[in-house]
């Protein structure tokens, strides 16, 4: 017979979704145009912040075993969220790709960036 998990093991909350990577611009020494990889996915973010809050919490996604998965789950391990119920999958990371403008009222538009096999959540 196995033990059971004690209750503090387990988390409260397991947020179920997407965890993707956002290139927003930037620039680099040189001053030209780049994309910065960033962690991102509505549900990333609010296990992550959910995470800092100190409540037990995991992510239930898809999480690829590439560059940018290992930039995801260093960034939830570094938020305090556990990464128990998180798949690893070979599949590419979802990329969105974001486009600002100049004018600052105008919407963020952004292109993602979904192989077939890739990972969204």
């Amino acid at each position: 017979m196995s033990a059971r998990p004690e209750p503090a093991d387990q988390p409260a909350v397991v947020v179920a979704g997407d965890a993707l990577v956002d290139l927003t611009p930037a620039r680099t020494a040189d001053d030209a145009a780049a994309f910065q990889p960033r962690p991102g996915g509505s549900c990333l973010n609010v296990a992550a912040g959910l995470g800092r809050l100190r409540v037990p919490t995991a992510l239930l996604a898809r999480i690829s075993d590439d560059h940018f998965g290992d930039l995801l789950r260093a960034h939830l391990a570094a938020s305090g969220t556990r990464l128990t119920h998180a798949l690893t999958a070979s599949d590419p990371t979802t990329l969105a790709a974001m486009h600002l403008r100049e004018d600052p009222y105008d919407s963020c538009p952004f292109t993602l960036h979904i192989p077939p096999e890739a990972t969204l959540g």
